[in-house]
């Protein structure tokens, strides 16, 4: 028997098709210098900050990140309209570098504690700019099939980076100071720029300049009404608004712990690298081993809780340690614990099926949902949190940490009965995605036996959502025993997929399923499923069932 040539094996290993390998490496590579630059300009951000003003002023620096984000997501939105998108790219990345440079040369220019200002404002910034460009240019690349099998895979360059870039500060602020590592930073970006232009040399033009002819017929050039436009965009960023608020009040009490204990710059600096040399190690190992696992062993639905549903346990212990008595150390190292989850399960879990979501729509609304959520609803969030937090430090004080873990455990349990709703908008759009078959751009063809059985396959699964896509595509290849496979998910174990089994049965007239319809009727668990299936049954009989009389 043959052997396997070795990228063969790499590829099989990591899940990667021929075709997509120059894309997926050329992405990993250009993340990767995006990812440790984002890394030397945050610990440089936090320390110089940090070294100039106390930490309760981190609160003005949320309100003015917040306006920022604001500014720039707007001009993000109405630049996408008037460039094409490969200038687009190259506008937004070489903006970046520039303004990294230009904040290095600012501290020789004018007074550092306002470009310190500055630069923990705009970190933010170039943190959204550099998202929206990097999964921007991905999503137009790989379709929803393509992007919940490689999302996760590529944003590992995300994490190797940052170990680099974290554990080398220790050694590199030796060498140099704090605010050269801003320069260090500019460089990673430039890098990321040449990246880019070899990804868009090697991408054939109709790709990216492509105008979906599947998009929705209307989308509106004003940014708040494209915001309301479409139910699953309005869901996602709810709850990535919940998520940003909780996510901010757990980074403003992981840094009011750790600073106090820190009296330089320098010491800070080596601090945060070490700290998150070991969390993005955690991450590392999770992403390779573990998430792609966990994400098809759970579903989307589920996968959306955990985040949540861990922190909200944290956020519980913390409280409830006000009614027995407990060392600082431990309170501290119970805010430190929740800074850990949010950032391992947030890079692991939460970012990759999150992004995901907004596969179904199509590639011009896939763009603008990313916009909406990182340049109008995240900056909101962040603004929001600011000006509670200012008010709280001065009604309060600086140690009010147990008042903000109220704050934090509101917050989460909201986010958690949004995320209740975003899996049926999530399966709606879905639905409809098929019935317009624009998901990769390809027809079905009904000939194709191997995708036939794959279909029928998937009508196994434990993931709701990929019954129900199987179904839909089921039934425009026209099977023959379509209606047999309809009546054999009337007893599927989950609701979703039994109430669309029903609208089935009722739209072909299958009446081959009335003893199911009885059945369901009779001992049914679910009031929705009896009332559907009643619904059903009247449609052929025109008469209420005896069984429910």
């Amino acid at each position: 028997m043959a052997r396997k040539p070795l990228n063969k094996i790499v590829l099989d290993l990591l899940n990667i098709r021929k075709d997509e390998t120059l894309n997926v490496w050329l992405l990993f590579l250009h993340h990767f210098f995006e990812s440790i630059g984002m890394a030397f300009f945050y610990v440089a951000a936090n320390s110089i900050f940090l070294s100039y003003f106390p930490i309760k002023d981190l609160a003005l620096t949320y309100i003015g990140s917040g306006i920022a984000l604001l500014a720039i997501g707007r001009l993000y939105a109405y630049a996408e309209h008037r460039f094409s998108v490969k200038q687009f790219l190259y506008i937004v990345m070489g903006f970046v570098f520039i303004s990294v440079i230009l904040l290095r040369f600012g501290f020789y220019a004018t007074d550092k504690a306002w470009i310190a200002i500055l630069v923990m404002i705009w970190y933010r910034v170039i943190y959204l700019l550099c998202s929206l460009e990097f999964w921007g240019i991905t999503a137009l690349l790989f379709d929803v099939r393509q992007g919940k099998r490689l999302f996760s895979l590529i944003s590992v360059g995300d994490v190797f980076p940052k170990i680099l870039g974290y554990s080398s500060i220790a050694f590199i602020i030796h060498y140099v100071r704090v605010d050269n590592l801003l320069t260090v930073a500019g460089v990673c970006f430039l890098i990321s720029l040449f990246i880019l232009r070899l990804i868009i040399k090697h991408t054939p033009v109709a790709v990216i300049e492509e105008q979906d002819e599947h998009k929705e017929t209307y989308i509106s050039t004003s940014f708040l009404s494209q915001f309301f436009h479409n139910d699953l965009i309005n869901v996602l960023s709810i709850t990535a608004f919940l998520g940003m608020i909780a996510l901010t009040f757990i980074d403003f009490t992981f840094l009011s712990n750790t600073k106090h204990q820190h009296q330089t710059d320098v010491e800070f600096a080596n601090f945060l690298g070490s700290f998150f040399t070991v969390v993005y190690s955690i991450i590392i190992i999770i992403k390779l081993f573990f998430s792609s696992r966990i994400i098809n062993l759970f579903g989307v639905k589920k996968i959306m809780f955990i985040m949540p549903v861990a922190l909200l346990l944290i956020s519980g212990l913390i409280f409830y340690t006000q009614f027995i008595s407990i060392e600082n150390a431990q309170l501290i190292f119970l805010f430190s614990t929740m800074m850990v989850v949010s950032e391992v399960l947030k890079r692991t879990l939460h970012d990759p099926v999150f992004l995901s979501l907004f596969q179904p729509l199509s590639k011009k609304l896939r763009l603008h949902g990313h916009t909406v959520v990182k340049g109008l609803v995240e900056p909101l969030a962040l603004g929001f949190v600011g000006l509670l937090l200012y008010f709280l430090n001065k009604t309060l004080g600086t140690n009010n940490l147990l008042t903000i873990n109220y704050f934090i455990l509101g917050t989460i349990v909201c986010w958690i009965i949004v995320t209740r709703f975003l899996g049926a908008k999530y399966f709606n759009v879905l639905k409809k995605a098929v019935n317009k078959r624009f998901i990769g751009e390809q027809e079905i063809s009904t000939n194709d036996k191997n995708i036939l059985q794959i279909l029928k396959n998937k009508l196994l699964s434990t993931h709701p959502e990929e019954v129900i896509y199987s179904l839909e595509l089921l039934e425009k290849m026209k099977i023959e025993d379509y209606n047999n496979v309809v009546i054999s998910l009337l007893s599927h174990e989950d609701i979703n997929v039994q109430l669309q089994a029903l609208n089935k049965v009722e739209i072909h007239k299958m009446k081959q399923a009335m003893p199911e319809l009885n059945r369901l009727i009779e001992h049914g668990t679910s009031i929705a499923i009896k009332e559907a299936a009643i619904r059903t049954y009247c449609s052929f009989e025109h008469d209420v069932p005896e069984n429910i009389l």
